[in-house]
């Protein structure tokens, strides 16, 4: 019997790093200063850049994979190597192609639709489910983020459902 390799996270936060962690529904894609204005919580301000000339990704349905899967991610939106699509799919039963790397805290919130709204400063024509990818890289401010309002209650919700998942 084979041992379950370990896979990375990091140290101070917990948060997996360097893996694909979920998969998320992309529903739609609006111009930032059409939608800010509108209905968007301070929590959904606060985990985005909003500024004019920027894209707001829309998920609606967020799946974190109960195995996640380490895999190498890239900038931009990418399409996943077949093993690893083999993967993707013996958990979720439909074939996924391309996966969003982001840093942490992000990935994790948008994993688990604390953050519906991903924003970029390019669109894409694709919709459907991606894969969520927790790039290995953490950078300081970012690792910051997860001790401060909002991001802190955020990511302790999100670990208070995976333990009693």
């Amino acid at each position: 019997m084979s041992e379950k390799k370990e896979l990375l996270t990091d140290k101070a936060t917990g948060l997996p790093l360097g893996q694909i962690i979920g998969l998320a529904d992309l529903n739609e894609i609006h111009p930032t200063e059409a939608i800010a204005p509108y209905g968007i919580s301070a929590t959904e301000l606060a985990f985005g850049d909003y500024s004019t000339g920027r894209w707001a990704w829309e998920f609606e349905a967020h799946i974190t994979l109960v195995d996640p899967i380490e895999c190498k991610g890239m900038l931009g939106l990418w399409k996943i190597p077949d093993g690893i699509a083999d993967r993707i799919e013996a958990q979720f039963m439909e074939r996924i192609t391309h996966a969003l790397s982001l840093t942490q805290p992000y990935a994790s919130l948008v994993t688990a639709g604390e953050k519906v709204f991903e924003t970029r400063s390019w669109k894409t024509a694709r919709r459907g489910f991606i894969a969520i990818h927790a790039s290995a890289a953490f950078p300081n401010e970012s690792r910051q983020l997860c001790f401060k309002e909002p991001f802190a209650s955020s990511l302790e919700r999100i670990k208070r459902d995976l333990e009693a998942a």
